[in-house]
């Protein structure tokens, strides 16, 4: 190969002239030559594996597919009535024995003043036997649960100016809760003058049941109750 330069005559496969150094154009070409052929080959090796990979058939598509789809799903666990019930009434025995005594006699009676409402409370003329809630005697109920609710709130609080102004919202409502039912026998009682001749009698038009008398009996006890408490804490 002679250079295009000088005319030095260099051996084949040279790059440079070996007398002048001028780069050879025979040479340079070649080596272009050969990258493309590199990159033919290169080319056609891929096209020949993506071929190949497209000649696979693709897997049918199958009708248990929603069935997988779910499988991969988190699992959504049902909520069990009787473990939560269970639940429940475990977090409300631990509740009621972190209370101290005064606190428990206070919310028994509570509790206990709400069932005998489900009792009958007046009997009457008119309408028969009524039970508390229906013979007007509800107050009673939102009292009580008003003491027990503030007992709660009260025994959950941190705050000792919090606990000591719930403590007399406590002895308020059972006081009123005292004093609604002492004023629903007063109010149960009603009679009416029947003349007979020279004679009069009374007749009841209606009067209280012995459950009335348990509920009343139950609300002052609350209320003894919530004053020995509020007095033991001063």
């Amino acid at each position: 190969m002679n250079c295009p330069q000088c005319g030095q005559r260099n051996p084949a496969g040279s790059e440079t002239c070996s007398n002048c150094g001028t780069v050879l154009e025979a040479q340079v070409a070649e080596l272009s030559a050969e990258a493309t052929r590199i990159t033919a080959r290169e080319g056609a090796t891929r096209i020949t594996a993506a071929a190949g990979a497209s000649s696979v058939p693709a897997a049918p598509a199958t009708t248990d597919a929603p069935r997988r789809r779910a499988a991969l799903l988190p699992e959504v666990k049902k909520p069990d009535v009787g473990s939560e019930a269970q639940k429940a009434a475990d977090d409300l025995a631990a509740y009621y024995r972190s209370l101290k005594p005064a606190d428990r006699f206070v919310a028994a009676m509570g509790v206990t003043l709400l069932f005998l409402l489900c009792l009958p409370w007046v009997t009457t003329r008119a309408e028969g036997t009524l039970i508390g809630f229906f013979a007007g005697a509800w107050p009673a109920a939102v009292l009580s649960a008003a003491v027990l609710a503030l007992m709660y709130w009260r025994v959950s609080s941190a705050s000792p100016e919090n606990e000591q102004l719930l403590a007399w919202g406590q002895l308020a409502c059972a006081a009123v809760a005292a004093l609604f039912c002492a004023l629903f026998l007063k109010g149960a009682y009603s009679a009416v003058l029947v003349h007979a001749g020279a004679k009069s009698a009374a007749t009841l038009k209606s009067a209280p049941e012995p459950w009335a008398f348990a509920g009343a009996a139950c609300a002052l006890a609350m209320l003894g109750g919530s004053v020995r408490g509020a007095l033991a804490r001063r």
